[in-house]
């Protein structure tokens, strides 16, 4: 399997598909993405969350990364950016260049990269390894939004208004909360180890082809979002894109406390149905499996990601198990996540992609999606 250049929301779920099936078959995989260079929101975790079932399965999984001739290979970076490279480390059999197999070097060189600061982005993997971070999410987030505030500006950037740094401090709070509570939590055997990773980052207007691929037939709900809005009336400066993923139970069978939920003799529909009862206001699996912390009002996480995607008339979407629920907060339609009509391949853990976009007419003085300080 080889990805070309751009890896796609679409193009994502087939690799996952072809991966897995190939992997069943108990032969050797293998996945190129020695020519990568892009990958639009939320595209990569839906592949990188197949890598431990690929590598329990197989017999081998080979991956081949881009290529440098010697020293720091800087054409990492878009794997690392897009969260890829602690999942290639830890899952992979053997790690490649076009060039040369390099399995020790590579592995070590994907899996110590420090978190990536700068060029509008924060990265970081395994939570767990974060517990400040994770703490004091919330108040870091600001820090990092209103850094934004203190670089040198291109004229199309504009400073976001405190309210806006507050609703996707919010949002990121709120995701980082869940994947803490539940992904490596029961019903997900204990010696499995979770990989988990947020990322925030600017994504200007600009890079248009990143948000709409060229050939876009109108099939995923993100990429329809974004040919909406960047189409519509009025001017959108770019995007604030927040990823949180982990490869560990997933909603339906952490809500369930079933882990059976995702196998082929369970009706989808069942799972489906479990899957809302998450995410409405106030369903929370805390009480019964008393195995988390229990703050506050337990069950509102997802209620309050939802407020802010509407507030800010942005779009969220979470890919989890055999299914996709999404919410629109440009069209105003639902207050609550909606599912797909069809089921998916089974894809382990749980990707939440959240964008909100920052409009011209809603911003004051001028600011970079570029940050150099990124906690005070």
């Amino acid at each position: 399997m080889k990805i070309d250049e751009t890896l796609t929301l679409e193009r994502a779920e087939h690799a996952a598909r072809s991966l897995l099936s190939e992997a069943a078959k108990g032969g050797t995989v293998r996945l190129d993405l020695s020519r990568l260079e892009h990958t639009q929101p939320g595209a990569a975790p839906r592949l990188t969350n197949t890598f431990r079932s690929i590598a329990h399965d197989a017999r081998a999984f080979d991956v081949t990364v881009p290529s440098e001739p010697s020293g720091f290979n800087p054409r990492l970076q878009p794997l690392l950016n897009a969260g890829m490279g602690l999942p290639i480390a830890r899952h992979a059999s053997t790690i490649s260049t076009r060039r040369k197999k390099q399995t020790g070097p590579l592995r070590k060189q994907l899996a110590d990269a420090p978190p990536a600061y700068g060029d509008g982005r924060l990265i970081i993997f395994n939570l767990s390894r974060h517990s400040e971070f994770v703490r004091r999410s919330e108040t870091a987030v600001r820090q990092m939004l209103a850094a934004w505030t203190k670089n040198d500006a291109p004229p199309e950037s504009r400073r976001l208004s405190t309210s806006s740094f507050s609703k996707v401090a919010t949002l990121v709070s709120e995701s980082i909360w869940n994947v803490q509570d539940h992904s490596d939590k029961y019903p997900l055997p204990g010696e499995l180890a979770v990989t988990s990773a947020i990322g925030v980052q600017w994504r200007p207007s600009t890079r248009f082809s990143e948000l709409v691929p060229e050939g876009f037939k109108g099939e995923d709900r993100s990429t329809i979002y974004f040919d909406r809005v960047l189409q519509g009336e009025r001017q959108v400066l770019g995007f604030i894109e927040i990823i949180v993923n982990d490869d560990g139970v997933g909603f339906a069978a952490r809500h369930s406390q079933q882990g059976s939920i995702y196998s082929t003799s369970t009706d989808p529909a069942d799972e489906r149905s479990i899957f809302a009862e998450a995410l409405t206001a106030g369903g929370t699996v805390k009480l019964r499996s008393q195995d988390c912390l229990v703050d506050k009002q337990p069950g509102y996480g997802s209620a309050l990601i939802a407020e802010a995607i509407n507030q800010t008339s942005g779009f969220a979407s979470i890919r989890s198990g055999r299914w996709l629920a999404y919410l629109d907060g440009a069209t105003k339609q639902s207050s609550d996540f909606e599912f797909e009509d069809d089921w998916r391949t089974y894809i382990p853990g749980t990707t939440l992609q959240i964008s909100v976009p920052v409009f011209a007419d809603s911003v004051t003085e001028p600011h970079p999606p570029a940050q150099q300080e990124m906690f005070s």
